[in-house]
């Protein structure tokens, strides 16, 4: 892996035998730069893990404040709260007298940077970091911009820098929601969640984990399944857990999930 202190425009162009203005270029999606050669500065840029630095401080002039908000398409799509909640920021941030823009982060390294560049393009006031996120975006996000705001997401120990963040206590609502599940007398509750390493799967197994040894009651870790957040996600894992004869009385999930279950 590249050296990130290296990962500047002379690094990627020594990588590629170019000049630095070759790789701006291209990186820029110039039509002036061959494809063959844009995508291999593009590949060797991912490799260095390179972002554009800031250009200028952004929202320092303009009076009218515009902010970008940042969200994975399957988050929008997990249900109407999701959707609800982008749309939420919009309209406060329209009654402010604000305007505001939405970017998809979905694909790889490429299509992030041309979001990026586009980012800073404009006189930005801040940035809203919607759900889940590669952690090497909200990073170069972090870096290149002002006023950086984390929604439905807690962050991680790898963030290079402070941040701020508003989050909803999903272990406590998930520890709330096993243990009526435990009073009513269920006792093999099949967990089913999103993907393992997602900060929420993490908070739900928290919650799940912290009402069954409250209750003194021992888990069995074979009622744990981990898959994506969409409604053809639990009814799969509801599908493997019966085709393998796992026995359960309860099914603990998300509420786009559970309609699949």
């Amino acid at each position: 892996m590249a050296n990130k202190k290296r990962a500047n425009l002379a690094y990627i162009a020594g990588k590629c035998g170019v000049s630095k203005m070759t790789v701006s270029r291209a990186l820029r999606n110039d039509p002036c730069v061959a494809e063959s050669t844009r995508q291999m500065i593009l590949q060797a840029a991912n490799e260095a893990n390179y972002i554009p630095s800031s250009a200028r401080r952004f929202g320092a002039e303009s009076c009218h404040k515009r902010y970008y908000i940042l969200f994975e398409s399957n988050y929008a799509e997990q249900g109407s709260f999701f959707s609800e909640l982008i749309l939420s920021i919009q309209r406060e941030l329209f009654a402010d007298g604000a305007s505001c823009f939405l970017g998809n982060i979905d694909g790889g390294y490429p299509e992030f940077l041309k979001l990026f560049n586009i980012m800073q393009a404009e006189d930005l006031a801040g940035v809203f970091i919607v759900g889940g996120a590669p952690v090497e975006h909200i990073n170069a996000v972090l870096a290149g911009f002002p006023n950086v705001v984390l929604v439905d997401n807690p962050g991680d120990v790898r963030l290079g820098r402070p941040y701020n963040a508003v989050v909803f206590d999903n272990r406590a609502g998930c520890y709330l929601a096993v243990n009526h599940l435990l009073i009513l007398g269920r006792r093999r509750i099949l967990m089913a969640c999103g993907p393992e390493q997602h900060y929420f799967s993490r908070e739900m197994l928290l919650g799940y984990e912290s009402a069954h040894q409250n209750a003194g009651i021992k888990i069995d870790r074979s009622l744990i399944y981990y898959g994506g957040f969409r409604l053809a996600d639990g009814q799969d894992i509801v599908a493997s857990a019966l085709s393998k004869g796992v026995e359960f009385d309860a099914v603990f999930s998300t509420d786009m999930m559970a309609c699949g279950a």
